[in-house]
């Protein structure tokens, strides 16, 4: 079995499919006392490139951030990416569909 930790930073940064790493994250508990890795503001403007670009579908991404969102293994660089990533997890609710509300939280964020 994979350490927790590798299978995150794999999720982190899109390295398998989600579903895949979802699975494999479900071995382990949901509680966990520690982080185990920081995801930084560069590792979520990768994604979101990777939307813009047309290499991860809407759904993909949104799947994604649903993975990320709310788990106890990981903590952010900055407090403002997690209300990022629920909002990306949520499309729907927060009205994040287009290509260019993704390209405002890009530069928002300050990666471009």
């Amino acid at each position: 079995m994979r350490k927790r930790k590798d299978i995150l930073q794999d999720l982190i940064h899109n390295k398998r499919n989600t579903s895949d790493l979802i699975s494999e994250l479900s071995k382990y508990p949901w509680d966990c006392e520690e982080s185990l890795i920081v995801i930084k503001n560069e590792d979520i403007c990768n994604i979101l490139e990777l939307y813009i670009d047309g290499n991860l579908s809407q759904s993909e991404l949104e799947n994604w951030a649903n993975a990320i969102e709310c788990r106890e293994d990981q903590t952010f660089e900055d407090d403002s990416l997690e209300e990022i990533i629920n909002k990306i997890a949520n499309p729907v609710l927060h009205g994040i569909s287009s290509i260019s509300e993704i390209t405002n939280i890009i530069k928002n964020i300050g990666c471009k």
